[in-house]
């Protein structure tokens, strides 16, 4: 009964849709697909007119107005007219409205146009025009009134061309025109660049404006904008050609018919499968359900409908899908807890190392500075007083000394940024940081090699500077008998590679591991004899780790090496 229902409903539910959106398309395409393409077809071509008055009406050269107007007539396809208050062709209009013409100019650069059509006196078939007339002189002789010129006739070179029938003519003489004459030349000569049918466009424009009576054409839309232009009223007409939507809706009209049948034939087939395929589901959320019984998640039905048994499976994947979310939870806690635990413990470890550690560097000098501030005290001889004085000062001293880098250590470790980068030059830094130690490479006779390259490098100078230093003792205090220290600096493309190497017996593995941790100390039986305190190379880690600097420690032919890569 169920299988019956879901299976009529979602026929019910598809044929519907179907014959819903069918509807409307016909409708829309038969009642506003027309009237749509007509206003918006108008309101392109009205955009493009208005942007081409304002450049023409902008514009006092005629050649560059012809250009205007064949422009707007390539981008929409459609002619464009202007005429004056008197109905007469603006020249420009003569040039793109006509099969030929010619451009003139007086000695003054003045342009007139001549045009040349199938109107013209048979007399003039024997004029053959082509590109090669332009810079030739011609003599015009023309009826002019207040705002246009006519011309009458045209000399080029000896022959004499009449461009005026009689009638016209007798029009001008009896209104008692004087015929002028202007010795001119020409300096364009336009061929048509319209076919037959903008030709038709165009006489159906003058059709329009001229207003031949009974003159209808539904197959157009004209559009006429007025404009004054130097204190004179011309007048743009264009046009819209509604023909091409109209054939297309036509055709449209006739096949939708097809692909309705086509649709419909489908939609029944869709309707049979679906009613095949409606008990599959419920097999599949049968077994979902078993898995989910057992803890097994992996198992999943894929919600792939929106109806009753759609909805069940969604709530049962819901379920399901909270059950697993809430055990991963459970044991996320359960891992974090155990991280939790293990960090404390480990911080624990590290405060109860620290402590012993200070404890223990603090321990031996303090029993030096008791041990000789009692001598004093109890009467040494006084040749030896100033021996114990400078054995305080420098236990003291080296007290400081680890104050200073517990504090910076401390610091480095609390603030995770630097106090600002600027661009130096590495080899200076360096080698104003090997200046300080000259004294120490003369009283331990070091053989120091450095071979450095200039290299401009952001970074915190202050820091930087600590970090090289605490390297160079480093390296200092640590040399064997060879006494052999090497400086390297190279600097290629975008890399800079800083290498500090010194002669000493080969770090274990284990060093290699803990030699950047605090209080770490290479030869621990000779700790007091070399000195340090095991903080230097730790503050350089967090120095390079703050600088995001690539930084390691390796065994070289002659004992160790320290790289350190700027990127």
């Amino acid at each position: 009964m169920i299988k019956k229902s879901i299976t009529l409903k979602l026929f019910i539910l598809i044929f519907m849709l179907f014959l819903f959106q069918s509807l409307i398309q016909v409708g829309f395409q038969k009642y506003f697909l027309a009237d749509y393409y007509e206003l918006s077809k108008i309101d392109e071509v009205d955009g493009a007119l208005s942007e081409a008055i304002e450049t023409f009406s902008a514009s006092t050269d005629l050649i560059e107005q012809k250009e205007i107007l064949e422009t707007y007539m390539a981008v929409t396809g459609e002619p464009i007219l202007v005429y004056d208050d008197y109905y007469d062709y603006h020249p420009a209009s003569y040039q793109v409205a006509y099969e030929k013409s010619l451009t003139l100019a007086d000695d003054q650069n003045t342009l007139s146009v001549v045009p040349i059509d199938e109107f013209v006196d048979p007399n003039l078939e024997s004029l053959i025009l082509d590109y090669t007339v332009i810079g030739q002189p011609v003599v015009l002789s023309y009826y002019e009134d207040d705002t246009s010129i006519f011309p009458y006739s045209l000399i080029l070179g000896d022959e004499l061309y009449y461009l005026m029938f009689e009638e016209e003519v007798a029009v001008f003489e009896e209104e008692e025109y004087e015929l002028k004459e202007s010795a001119q030349h020409i300096v364009d000569y336009q061929e048509s660049f319209i076919d037959d049918e903008m030709f038709s466009k165009i006489n159906a424009i003058d059709s329009y404006f001229y207003g031949d009576e009974g003159y209808v054409n539904p197959m157009f839309e004209f559009i006429e904008v007025e404009k004054q232009i130097d204190g004179q009223t011309y007048y743009f007409v264009s046009m819209v050609a509604l023909q091409p939507i109209n054939d297309v809706l036509a055709v449209q009209n006739k096949f939708q018919w097809y692909v309705l049948a086509v649709m419909l034939v489908m939609t029944l087939f869709i309707a049979v499968a679906v009613s095949k395929l409606i008990s599959k589901p419920i097999v599949k959320l049968s077994r979902a359900a078993d898995a989910y019984a057992k803890m097994d998640f992996e198992e999943s039905y894929a919600v792939k409908r929106e109806d009753e048994i759609g909805m069940l499976g969604s709530r049962i994947n819901y379920l399901a899908n909270s059950l697993k979310d809430r055990i991963d939870e459970l044991g996320r806690i359960n891992v974090k807890l155990e991280d939790d635990i293990e960090f404390e413990r480990r911080q624990e470890e590290l405060r109860k190392e620290f402590v012993s550690n200070v404890s223990h560097e603090l321990k031996t000098p303090l029993g030096v500075i008791k041990s000789y501030a009692e001598g004093i005290r109890d009467g040494i001889s006084k040749d030896r007083e100033e021996d114990y004085l400078q054995v305080i000062i420098d236990e003291v001293a080296k007290m400081n000394e680890l104050v200073i880098d517990m504090l910076e250590l401390t610091s480095l470790e609390a603030n995770h940024q630097l106090a600002g980068l600027e661009q130096i030059n590495l080899k200076r830094m360096i080698s104003n940081v090997l200046r300080r130690y000259d004294q120490t490479i003369e009283e331990k006779d070091l053989h120091v090699t450095v071979q450095m390259e200039d290299a401009s490098v952001f970074l915190d100078v202050k820091k930087m500077e600590l970090v090289i230093g605490n390297l160079l003792s480093n390296a200092f205090r640590y040399v064997d008998e060879r006494r052999l220290i090497t400086v390297t600096l190279k600097g290629e493309q975008e890399i800079t590679t800083l290498e500090i190497e010194n002669s000493c017996s080969k770090l274990t593995e284990e060093d290699l591991g803990k030699i950047w941790d605090r209080f770490y100390r290479i030869e621990k039986s000779r700790s007091r004899e070399l000195g340090g305190n095991g903080l230097g190379l730790a503050i350089v880690r967090h120095v390079l780790d703050l600088h995001g600097f690539d930084y390691r420690v390796i065994n070289s032919d002659i004992g160790f090496k320290f790289i350190l890569t700027i990127k």
